[in-house]
């Protein structure tokens, strides 16, 4: 009875399913035929055009609307969480918390 206990156990069963894919995973390494890299598979793809292999400048033009975003998001999640625990001294902390973050959004909304 111990040993099935051990076997089902969450632990064992992701060590145990880790090996099998770590085994199958090198047969097929040493089963597979070996390729050679050609100038074909080594060079960048971006839509069947030759690209440059430099660096591409990232645009961050959306970083304000994902910065709205987290800011909603954690202030969704505060007030989840604390508006569930009833009692006055949570709502007063909620409400300290809220009015920072109705400038911060202000702030945001208005730089644009």
């Amino acid at each position: 009875m111990a040993l099935t206990g051990l076997i089902s156990s969450p632990v064992a069963v992701f060590v145990m399913s880790v090996l099998v894919a770590a085994i199958i995973y090198s047969l097929g390494g040493v089963l597979a035929p070996k390729s050679s890299p050609s100038e074909d598979k080594v060079a960048s793809y971006a839509c069947g055009e030759k690209v440059a292999p430099g660096r591409v400048p990232v645009t961050i033009h959306l970083f304000n609307y994902a910065a709205l975003f987290i800011v909603f998001d954690v202030v969704a999640m505060i007030l989840a969480f604390s508006l569930a625990a009833a009692g006055s001294i949570v709502m007063w902390l909620t409400l300290v918390y809220v009015i920072p973050v109705a400038v911060a959004l202000m702030l945001l909304v208005r730089r644009r």
